[in-house]
């Protein structure tokens, strides 16, 4: 159960500052570099879905974002 904790730190804080760097509202837990190579979003997908938990907490608790749930800004 820690090792769930504390692996979501690190990808969270990751994401907030790549989503805000793009004007993104949210949480970005794939690689921007990634998703603009492949126009695909797989791993934020799969993480997104792993850390819903986590995240619905960090919301609650500590006023975190959301994950974003579409990332077409950053294929275009």
């Amino acid at each position: 159960m820690a090792i769930y904790f504390g692996s979501y730190f690190a990808p969270s804080n990751r994401g907030i500052q790549q989503a805000s760097k793009l004007r993104g509202d949210g949480l970005l837990y794939g690689s921007v570099n990634h998703i603009a190579v492949t126009h695909g979003s797989s791993s934020h997908d799969f993480l997104s879905r792993l850390f819903v938990p986590l995240n619905l907490i960090d919301q609650a608790l500590f006023g975190g974002p959301a994950s974003i749930r579409c990332n077409l800004f950053i294929t275009s």
